[in-house]
């Protein structure tokens, strides 16, 4: 591992205009013969993969992307119709599943992160309010991690326990975001807590050994909302195309259809379903951050991905993983900012509930 003066001084592959090396592996033939060890419905959670395929990002910061709030989110509180509100959610989640890779399978997954490692981020939104996110791997075997996201102006907050599920199968590979994902506001003509629950559809990297390689969503995104009895289920079909609707006591009450990454349109009208953030993401600087923080644990693997270097990437990574596995004989790990909720240790996965130190957001 580099020294952290060192490390601090590459910190510019972190800023968003950088483009990275390109890869001098011959992507094609190492990923048919990685593939090739595969069988049908194999786990592929703990399998090592070529590093070329590596996006140059832990987990838990692809994961602050997806639950980052957006500017129309932000309305929820103060929207005094149930149904809206719910419309309003449904395209937090759709952009949510917006951030899916578009260029085959280079670059495509993320570090499976360590056991006790962290993400910290903030958004300042246009209206001067502020998002605090906190996730932590909470499990390594299985891979869990916990994630709390807040912003108390608006009183929203994002709870997710995830366990991502992945499975070959054949010439694809499911992704499931397994878990309990809750969306929670304090509606300003209300005086209890208002809970919504999403299931997310299905992540499908298709073409493994044939035909054109992509990345599409599949089966369903499911939101309900018990207090105001409003539910939203949208299909997606091929290439992300979608259709959904949305109802309130079992009636519908709108409809939407569209593409994903283009246009989504709720009752004739276009809604503009865009992977870019509204507003720049706030990070710690390596100096700032404590050593499980997920640049600093995984910065040396990303600046050789950033640089072209996949064979120093692959060297690295085993580094920390070894180190990893060193660790994981002589320590009793309990997570720092998670608790396990009692009566739910047989969930796959278990429920983790934020317990603190808020401080830290």
């Amino acid at each position: 591992m580099t020294d952290l003066a060192t490390q601090s001084q590459q910190e510019y592959i972190y800023d968003p205009s950088f483009q990275g090396q390109p890869s001098k592996t011959n992507g094609g033939s190492v990923l048919y013969n990685f593939f090739k060890q595969m069988r049908w419905g194999m786990d592929l959670t703990s399998i090592t993969c070529p590093a070329f395929v590596l996006r140059p990002q832990s987990q838990l910061e692809v994961q602050s992307h997806i639950a980052s709030f957006t500017d129309n989110l932000l309305q929820l509180s103060s929207e005094p119709d149930p149904r809206r509100r719910m419309k309003i959610v449904s395209q937090w989640a759709l952009n949510a599943m917006s951030h899916l890779p578009q260029d085959g399978f280079e670059r495509v997954k993320p570090y499976n992160p360590i056991l006790g490692e962290r993400f910290i981020c903030a958004w300042q939104h246009k209206d001067g309010t502020t998002t605090s996110l906190l996730s932590e791997q909470v499990s390594h075997h299985p891979p869990i991690s916990g994630m709390y996201v807040r912003n108390d102006t608006h009183n929203i907050t994002y709870s997710s326990t995830q366990q991502m599920q992945v499975q070959f199968k054949g010439n694809h590979i499911d992704s499931k975001i397994a878990g309990t994902h809750v969306l929670d506001c304090l509606p300003v003509n209300g005086t209890q807590i208002e809970r919504y629950i999403i299931e997310f559809p299905l992540i499908i990297a298709r073409g493994i050994v044939w035909g054109n390689s992509h990345v599409e969503l599949g089966e369903k995104l499911l939101i309900r909302c018990d207090s105001t009895q409003t539910m939203c289920e949208a299909t997606f079909k091929s290439d992300n195309y979608l259709d959904g609707r949305l109802t309130q006591n079992g009636l519908v009450y709108s409809k939407f259809s569209g593409k994903l990454l283009e246009s989504v349109k709720y009752d004739g009208e276009s809604f503009v379903v865009s992977q870019q953030s509204e507003c720049p993401i706030q990070i710690n600087s390596l100096m700032q951050s404590e050593v499980n923080d997920s640049r600093r644990v995984w910065h040396d693997v990303t600046f050789a991905l950033q640089s072209g270097d996949n064979d120093s990437a692959a060297s690295y990574k085993n580094n920390v993983e070894e180190a990893q596995r060193v660790l994981a004989r002589t320590r009793v790990f309990e997570p720092r900012y998670f608790t396990m909720v009692q009566g739910t240790e047989g969930n796959v996965p278990p429920l983790f509930q934020f317990v603190g130190d808020k401080q830290a957001l």
